[in-house]
């Protein structure tokens, strides 16, 4: 994998998976009042940048390895997408 995109990947998926944690114990302090007001689009924002950021971080990924673009979107099914892609061989071994 190209050490660029490797730092990319790194930062971004890491970023992308803290946020989504991050969510998930807001959500679970909060409860269900938290999709209302002020609470709630702060809520949708981190949705929003978490996927942003993950999809990224799955591109560049992706694109370390050698592989089309399109296969970013196996970010979609989040960690199964990427245990697919991580299971797939580098087409850009450095020796």
């Amino acid at each position: 994998m190209i050490a660029e995109y490797k730092k990319k990947t790194n930062k971004y998926i890491a970023i992308g998976l803290f946020l989504q944690l991050f969510m998930i114990i807001m959500r679970r302090q909060l409860g269900i009042s938290i999709i209302i007001g002020f609470t709630g689009y702060i809520y949708l924002s981190l949705i929003l940048i978490s996927s942003v950021a993950f999809l990224y971080g799955v591109y560049c990924y992706v694109k370390g390895k050698g592989y089309s673009g399109w296969f970013a979107f196996l970010g979609i099914f989040h960690l199964l997408g990427l245990l697919i892609l991580v299971l797939l061989p580098d087409h850009r071994k450095q020796g």
